[in-house]
């Protein structure tokens, strides 16, 4: 028999690709990758910062994105979040402060993106994620896609 009708029958036999199979492959995928105990050793011991976030991208040779994610997961401060936006829609999101809720994140970004200053401190802004001022970051990825990196005194009611 040939390699590849062995391999085509194998595969009529068993789910190459199920739900568990995927996530474990993207959590290996991610640690080759981005080894978290590497990437916590560089981690600053305050707010991180879109700096930060570059550093460790040309470190590892990663997109953004994908440190970002990393990144904030990783935080020393377990205080900041990083939101995308298409336009201005949430696409996803990720967070160091633990059980936040997807009810409490803004749908539909509060800010208008290109209009806003890349760096700046703000009141009001994210009141259902955070509590007085929050430090907000904002990248443009390509087109009307968005990261906004916050970070300040989380709400502790998730």
């Amino acid at each position: 028999m040939r390699l590849g009708t062995f391999l085509y029958m194998v595969s009529l036999c068993m789910a190459i690709n199920s739900s568990r199979q995927e996530h474990e492959a993207n959590l290996f995928a991610s640690e080759f990758l981005l080894p978290s105990l590497s990437v916590k050793n560089i981690l600053p011991n305050r707010d991180l910062c879109i700096d930060d976030i570059r550093m460790i991208a040309h470190t590892f040779k990663m997109s953004f994105t994908s440190c970002a994610i990393k990144a904030v997961a990783l935080s020393n401060t377990e205080e900041e979040t990083v939101l995308y936006y298409e336009g201005r829609i949430l696409k996803w999101y990720a967070s160091a402060i633990r059980g936040l809720k997807k009810v409490f994140v803004p749908n539909r970004c509060p800010i208008n993106l290109m209009a806003q200053q890349p760096v700046c401190c703000c009141t009001g802004v994210w009141e259902s994620m955070y509590t007085g001022t929050v430090r907000q970051e904002i990248i443009n990825i390509y087109g009307n896609q968005w990261l906004v990196l916050l970070s300040g005194t989380p709400k502790y009611h998730y």
